[in-house]
C-alpha cells in the first residue's frame, strides 16, 4: 500500500516530514482525529496514529469525521 498515492510532493513534506507550508490546512481536528488537506493536489490526510500518517479520499474523510464538510468550509 502506498500511503502517499493521490499526494504531492508540498503534502508529503508537510505530512510525512512536519515541514510547515500554508497550503496544508488543518481541516478537522478532535477526539484523536486530526486531517489535512491539500490546497496544492487536493489530498486529504489523516494524521493518526502520527507516526504513520495516510492520503485518503474525501469520502473516507467524511466517514473519519462526518461534519468534515463544515470544519473543511472554514
Amino acid at each position: 500500500m502506498d500511503i502517499r498515492a493521490g499526494s504531492c510532493q508540498v503534502c508529503s513534506a508537510c505530512c510525512l516530514y512536519a515541514i510547515a507550508d500554508p497550503r496544508v490546512v488543518v481541516v478537522a481536528e478532535a477526539d484523536w482525529v486530526v486531517i489535512r488537506h491539500c490546497r496544492v493536489c487536493g489530498a486529504y490526510w489523516d494524521m493518526q496514529p502520527a507516526s504513520y500518517p495516510v492520503v485518503m479520499t474525501y469520502e473516507e474523510a467524511l466517514k473519519r469525521v462526518p461534519d468534515l464538510q463544515g470544519w473543511a468550509e472554514r
